[in-house]
């Protein structure tokens, strides 16, 4: 019975940790700045918004800031789960990348973490190869930049 707590417990941090990355990921794009002001170690090597927002979903899923390795969402791994979208504001139509217009003011931006695998602490030994996936999204509307220093989407 013990184990059934952790799992559930498991499963609920999970969740949470993702629900917030993906919150700090979009808070982040939405300043539209690269490299981050307040993390200067993440996003040094980035030269896109879209890379500079995956680094800092991994970063707050865990991931150490220099080697964005470890956490839920460090490696290549990871960075796989996460989707970065922008869209056309007032409507559903994705803006595709490369477009030098996907992080213009007042388009929308969504940062999404699709299907990651949560492995439960008994499911090895009961249910080989089960998990429960989650998926977890978060949207803002991104602001105008100021200066004539827009990054590349």
């Amino acid at each position: 019975m013990m184990f059934v707590y952790l799992d559930i417990a498991w499963g609920i941090f999970c969740k949470a940790t993702l629900e917030q990355a993906v919150r700090v990921g979009a808070r982040y794009g939405i300043t539209n700045v690269i490299p981050d002001p307040n993390r200067p170690d993440l996003c040094a090597s980035s030269a896109t918004l879209t890379n500079c927002i995956t680094q800092h979903v991994q970063w707050a899923a865990g991931a150490a800031s220099g080697t964005l390795l470890g956490g839920l969402l460090g490696g290549t791994t990871g960075a796989s789960y996460i989707n970065v979208a922008y869209y056309v504001p007032g409507t559903t139509t994705p803006i595709t990348l490369p477009n030098t217009t996907a992080n213009n003011g007042g388009n929308v931006l969504v940062v999404s973490i699709v299907n990651y695998p949560i492995s439960t602490l008994v499911g090895p030994y009961i249910a080989p190869n089960s998990s429960s996936l989650a998926t977890v999204a978060s949207a803002d509307t991104m602001t105008q930049v100021v200066s004539t220093l827009q990054p590349a989407p």
